[in-house]
């Protein structure tokens, strides 16, 4: 992949040095019984030379059992016996059936179960 920067001379008015450019990020997590899951709040704000930016987040997070959901799809783990293909296959087959229970809600990628995990752990 190949990038470039471009910025105004010195002297231009419009130039401004990137060590200028200033970030704040505030985030807060609350979690509980009550709430069968996890509140995520954010604010970030940005001061650069396009100007200023605030970003905002809020997210919900919910609590579900290790043996619902997407929990319950078998992991795919390399063994040395396994081909590339099978291998494959396999990640192919979860990946559409996780898929299929996101497309029905009856999961979410930002489900945790008891122990804080997520899908992805």
């Amino acid at each position: 992949m190949y990038t470039s920067t471009l910025t105004h001379h010195r002297d231009c008015n419009h130039f401004w040095d990137l060590e200028e450019e200033r970030n704040f990020e505030l985030r807060i997590s609350f979690n509980g019984f009550l709430l069968q899951g996890t509140v995520e709040a954010a604010m970030s704000m940005t001061h650069s030379p396009g100007g200023c930016s605030i970003g905002p987040m809020l997210a919900f997070s919910r609590f579900v059992p290790s043996d619902a959901g997407a929990f319950k799809l078998p992991s795919v783990h390399y063994h040395h016996e396994i081909s590339a293909a099978e291998m494959q296959e396999a990640f192919c087959v979860r990946k559409q059936k996780l898929l299929h229970l996101f497309q029905q809600r009856k999961a979410s990628p930002r489900d945790i179960d008891e122990n804080g995990d997520t899908i992805m752990h």
